[in-house]
């Protein structure tokens, strides 16, 4: 069992902080701002959009103007804001605004806007939507400039924004930056699960979309970047949703297809509370905003999620947040696979058929209790609790010829077994300003990981070898595996303002991790009991412990910051494996220096550039030489000798947007360099087993580049767009004992043409194409390439009010010299759809792959092999749906 004896100075640590948080008071702050906006001749100006903007982007506010022209803003934290307001035909109007003890309510009284001067002719004025501002860590969206179905789904929306990404995962990306956290007008929504969040909703509720860089909880009380920057999604609602709002959905089709969702919203002035739910057996596909995740996923899905998310400031000074999310899932995937291996010079072929079931049920719950910000504290509690229970079935045969067709080797596997974990993580923090001025700041935190997780496998296998000497192994086997784990880091920080802008901060902080594994293997006997495999079993445990002190220097500038500090680390490694005469007692001492520097050239213009050092600690499994054989073709052991490896990272990002000629333009590039990184040695037989171990390396590059640009074309109201993804790597990979130097380049670019006012017509036609090639430098026989083009084209029109119709087409062909041809692969998916019940409701004939020509295809490589993989994946089908929104959404345009 872990415990705490390794870790020392935690248990003074955590009665220290607890000891401050019992003093703490909780006092809130609640400014508002109000006024009447009304033309120069005093006619007030009903519907016109006011903005209240402040320094942290969360915070920003917007709501329009009553019949009375009036418009308030409540619950406000004291501060500088700079309020915005415009309407169709007249000039924008911005001013400064402070809220303080002394002046909390503040009354503008009447705000008068100047008509738009018209010369020569009367002109129509027509209002068109800025789609993208950029406003220093911010990028956010105008979502009506990138909408044409009310009903679409949040999903749908996002692959339309420039610079914006879905991985086949389904994880979101802002220019190769994954999106960590989703919020609702600045709240929490579903913690640590932004792949729930985003896919349950739908658009017609969002007035805009925010991507924020956001700093850490800690950088926003100091007001001082310390680095610690997380991509979040801010999703800010339409001003006049209503109090009660949501949808449903459901749809049946051909081959018992089904698909439903729904979302319930309950809103008040103190709390918040959503409930979502979903189930389908159609891989999550959304035939009106369908992806290639969706329409290539491995196998058939049926899965069903709920989930509750419920914000509050109910506690007085507090805001809490909480979410309860469970998903079930069942995927059955039937593939047929050809791998060509490359082994001395020689070319083998080896063909595998596979059926693989796995079921998977997951509870998460996650807490939050945030103090509202005051001025010289902050404090706050983070809990998440995990369970999952996986089951798998998989039974794959297969066999080896060489370049006569004759048999090197054939197999006969059958695993099947159940894995289950408990997972839980905590964290305190707690900043305080010291002394009456506030100038120096102290922050504590502390974390705490656990795991703990069982799995139990049944294999059973054959494997028959023809070489010089015909064999054939069989295996019956139970392997057993429990493994614990608990993580705990302590940090304190003194920031001291020694002059003005300019911050020395002094950090201290301990980490312990602690690891037990056992693993017991039992082999059948003749008499159909067990007996322990006394070779393949083991047992081993870890434990590291790491003690780290840091000096920097923060410099704020008139637009931006620097910041540069050097940290050093001592840590020890401790183990010891089950029967092995030696066991593991390693230490590290490190210089990690740090640099930042950023610069905010204008509201829409910003420069990044960091440098940051980084330790590669082994892991147990790394360490541990006793040799898994789950797969008899691939074995792998670790490897006790393994040394920590050192990285170097630069991180380069620039942004620009210019909002009046519509141009958009970024660009991240990542550049890391690993001394004494860790790789793998592989060995290959003449009956293609392969071992790997890894080992240690120098000279380890990894670059990596993500980049978006769009333009207008007036001439025919639309725009252009680009974008790509290139990464690179080289590196030294050991193959039969002969050093490779490696060399691993794969990009993929995208253009886009689509049209600017998706008021009637939304229509886009884009090409992507993606490119990967691997070279070895002596193993040239090991060199791979091959690459894939994606066409895509789609049309929503809004024929009339209640009728409209969306149809998209796409075409994936792979193609390489290595493969038999090139592969193509049309689908073309429609959906016609009338409003009813006042447009509350909607019904849906859809159709998924009209030309049934749908079918799974993947394509990998690996250090002497390149695999094309064919799986079940969904076909044609016809779906009837029914979606109904209830309460009432928003206003009628």
């Amino acid at each position: 069992m872990v415990s705490l004896t390794n870790f020392p100075n935690m248990k003074s640590l955590i009665i220290t902080l607890m000891f401050v948080s019992a003093a703490l008071n909780c006092l809130a702050q609640d400014g508002s701002v109000k006024g009447v906006v009304t033309d120069q001749s005093n006619e007030t100006l009903p519907g016109a959009h006011v903005k209240l903007l402040s320094p942290d982007s969360l915070a920003d506010r917007t709501t329009i103007t009553n019949m009375e022209g009036l418009f308030q803003f409540q619950d406000l934290k004291y501060g500088m804001y700079t309020l915005q307001i415009s309407f169709i035909g007249f000039d924008e109007l911005n001013m400064a605004v402070e809220l303080s003890g002394e002046q909390k309510e503040l009354d503008l009284g009447t705000l008068k806007i100047k008509e738009k001067e018209i010369l020569l002719k009367e002109l129509e004025v027509t209002g068109e939507r800025i789609p993208v501002t950029v406003k220093e860590d911010t990028v956010e969206y105008d979502a009506d400039a990138y909408k044409n179905n009310p009903n679409e789904s949040l999903v749908g929306l996002l692959r339309k924004m420039p610079g914006i990404q879905l991985d086949e995962e389904g994880r979101l990306f802002v220019n190769g930056k994954e999106v960590k956290n989703v919020m609702i007008d600045g709240k929490t929504f579903f913690m640590n699960d932004p792949k729930t969040a985003i896919e349950n909703l739908n658009s017609d509720i969002i007035d805009r979309i925010q991507m924020i860089d956001r700093k850490s909880e800690q950088s926003r009380f100091t007001g001082v970047e310390n680095g610690d920057r997380e991509m979040t999604l801010n999703l800010v609602l339409k001003p006049d949703v209503s109090r009660f709002f949501g949808n449903i959905s459901t749809g049946y089709g051909t081959d018992d297809r089904f698909r439903s969702k729904g979302n319930f919203n309950v809103l008040n002035e103190r709390s918040r509370i959503s409930v979502i739910g979903s189930a389908d057996n159609v891989n999550g596909l959304d035939i009106d905003n369908p992806s290639n995740r969706s329409i290539s996923a491995n196998g058939i899905t049926t899965a069903g999620t709920m989930g509750v998310n419920i914000n509050t400031d109910a506690i007085k000074g507090f805001e809490l947040n909480s979410a309860y999310n469970y998903n079930r899932r069942r995927n059955e995937v039937l593939s047929n696979s050809e791998r060509q291996n490359f082994l001395e010079g020689n070319l083998f072929d080896r063909l595998e058929e596979q059926d693989n079931e796995q079921k998977q049920d997951g509870h998460n719950l996650s807490v939050f209790l945030n103090q509202k910000p005051k001025d010289n504290r902050h404090f706050g509690v983070m809990l998440n609790i995990n369970r999952s229970a996986n089951t798998t079935d998989n039974q794959t045969s297969g066999s080896s010829i060489d370049t006569f067709d004759e048999l090197i080797s054939r197999n006969l596997n059958s695993n099947a077994g159940e894995n289950d974990t408990w997972a839980g993580s905590g964290q305190l923090f707690y900043f305080k300003k010291l002394g009456k001025e506030g100038k120096n700041i102290l922050t504590g935190s502390l974390r705490a990981n656990y795991n703990d997780n069982e799995s139990d496998l049944s294999l059973i296998s054959e494997n028959s070898f023809f070489r010089e000497v015909d064999t054939t192994e069989f295996i019956n086997q139970e392997q057993v595996q429990l493994n614990e784990t608990l993580n705990l880091t302590g940090s304190l920080s003194y920031l001291y303002n020694f002059k003005k802008n300019q911050f020395i901060s002094l950090t201290y902080s301990i980490r312990s991790d602690q690891d037990e594994v056992s693993r017991d293997f039992f082999d059948l006997q003749s008499d159909g009991g067990f007996l322990r495999n006394e070779e393949l079993s083991t047992a081993y445990d870890r434990d590291f412990l790491a003690n780290l002190t840091g000096l920097s220097y923060n410099r704020k500038l008139k637009n931006g910051f620097i910041q540069a500090g050097m940290n050093v680390q001592y840590a020890t490694q401790k183990g010891t494996i089950e029967d092995q005469q030696t066991g593991i007692n390693n230490s590290f001492l490190n210089l990690l220096p740090e640099a930042r520097w950023n610069l905010q050239l204008s509201g829409s213009k910003n420069i990044t550039l960091a440098y940051t050092t980084s330790v590669q600690i082994p892991t147990l499994e790394q360490l541990n030489p006793i040799t898994d054989n789950s797969d008899p073709f691939l074995l792998r052991s670790g490897n006790p000798d393994l040394e920590a490896g050192y990285n170097h990272n630069l991180r380069f990002s620039y942004r620009s947007h210019d909002p009046d000629k519509g141009i958009l333009f970024f660009n991240y590039t990542n550049i890391s360099y690993a001394r004494n990184g860790i790789s793998q040695l592989t060995n290959v037989d003449s009956l293609l087993r392969q071992t790997t171990t890894p080992v240690n390396v120098d000279d380890q590059v990894n670059a990596g580049n993500n980049f978006a640009f769009e333009y207008p074309i007036k001439r025919v109201n639309a725009k252009i767009g680009a974008n790509s993804s290139i990464s690179y790597g080289r590196g030294i990979l050991f193959v039969n004992e002969v050093e490779n130097t490696t060399n691993r380049l794969n990009y993929t670019l995208g253009l886009i043409l689509e049209n600017k006012n998706k008021k009637i017509y939304d229509w886009a036609v884009n090409l992507k194409y993606n490119n990967s090639n691997t070279t070895y430098s002596e193993n040239t026989d090991l060199d791979q390439q091959f690459s894939s083009f994606n066409y895509a084209a789609r049309l929503g029109w809004n024929i009339t009010s209640k009728w409209r119709v969306n149809s998209s087409f796409t075409l994936n062909e792979y193609s390489g010299a290595a493969f038999d041809g090139t592969t193509r692969i049309p689908v073309w998916t429609a959906t016609f759809a009338r409003s009813v019940l006042s447009s509350k409701g909607e019904l849906q004939l859809s159709a998924f792959d009209l030309l049934n020509e749908n079918q799974g295809v993947s394509r990998s490589s690996a250090i002497n092999y390149l695999e094309e993989r064919r799986f079940n994946t969904l076909s044609r089908y016809f779906m009837v749906s029914f979606r109904y929104n209830l309460g009432r959404n928003v206003k009628s345009e």
